[in-house]
């Protein structure tokens, strides 16, 4: 836990939607680690394990995601060697 503390501000609860607890989930970018950091990959893994036992616990059922980018550097916006994280 203490390799992603510092880039845990990346993912936030933005409230509830609709007439159920339909969570909004919103993603920061400028929060998220540079690409050139040393330890890259494997902070990039635990920050989304961290999301998947996050969302475990704020979705009730539907969800709406937002992901924001604007203004942030290349380096720190995921890629889409990222999706090979997903379990198998």
């Amino acid at each position: 836990m203490q390799v992603i503390r510092p880039y845990l501000r990346f993912i936030t609860h933005g409230g509830y939607y609709g007439e159920g607890l339909n969570a909004i989930i919103v993603f920061s970018a400028c929060y998220l680690p540079d690409s050139s950091c040393p330890d890259y990959h494997y902070i990039m893994e635990n920050l989304f394990l961290f999301v998947v036992s996050s969302l475990e616990m704020l979705v009730a059922e539907d969800y709406l995601i937002i992901y924001m980018n604007g203004a942030t550097p290349r380096s720190k916006m995921p890629g889409i060697s990222c999706s090979r994280m997903l379990p198998k």
